[in-house]
């Protein structure tokens, strides 16, 4: 076993609404390496390895300090979950030689504006309690999604939460929304559920900004905008 959580970032070559998502330019760096330079500085981890499926990623990830043990040879379809491509990487490099990991955690390359201390922070809260996983969100700024509605077929709408239809805003519960910023477990804990949204997973809430995903030209864009607004 190693003292240190070996921290896994996945990033899978075909991606669609912004194709090779993650060597995109964000503020003049591949997206990739914003999370890769977060996770080296922040020296919470044993190895710093980047699973990928593309040649191409695999190159950039690598001139920015990440490990490339090998090339993923499964779950880089759209089908797939983060999970299983973090737990078959995981496998692969125990069969290959490495020390097998105490903790593994995951970060997305989609969510760039993650800092060091918020990594650091996470590592040590996810040590606090080894039965159960770690899972990032935050709670929305925006619109109250106890509001969220649905649209019918013919352009009727239905809200989703009638209890909530007559509420104000500043009497809503506070809600929180997952994001896929960094997460963690227990390697034993992993392999046996094969998902970090294990039994009773445990929620470790981040600045809102540092939780953004990028998914869309418009998140890209959005997230563009706000990275001179914070810290980082």
């Amino acid at each position: 076993m190693t003292d240190k959580p070996i921290v896994i970032i996945p990033a899978r070559g075909g991606s669609k609404r912004i194709p090779k998502k993650d060597i995109v330019d964000f503020h003049g760096k591949p997206m990739i390496a914003w999370t890769i330079e977060a996770a080296l500085q922040s020296d919470c981890f044993s190895n710093v390895v980047v699973s990928t499926d593309c040649e191409e990623i695999a190159e950039v990830a690598q001139a920015f300090g990440a490990e490339i043990p090998f090339l993923r040879e499964q779950y880089a379809d759209d089908y797939s979950t983060v999970s299983e491509a973090t737990c078959w990487t995981i496998e692969k490099m125990v069969q290959d030689g490495f020390s097998q990991p105490d903790y593994v955690v995951q970060m997305m390359a989609n969510v760039p504006l993650k800092t060091e201390k918020t990594i650091c922070d996470f590592t040590r809260e996810l040590t606090k309690d080894s039965e159960r996983s770690l899972i990032s969100c935050f709670e929305p700024r925006f619109s109250p999604p106890q509001w969220a509605l649905a649209q019918k077929e013919d352009g009727t709408g239905a809200f989703i939460f009638d209890e909530f239809l007559n509420k104000r805003s500043q009497d809503m519960p506070e809600l929180l929304m997952p994001t896929g910023a960094i997460w963690g477990a227990k390697w034993n804990y992993l392999k046996e559920h094969n998902s970090f949204y294990g039994p009773n997973f445990r929620v470790y809430q981040m600045d809102w900004i540092e939780a953004l995903d990028i998914d869309t030209p418009e998140e890209l864009e959005i997230c563009r905008a706000l990275f001179g607004l914070h810290p980082c």
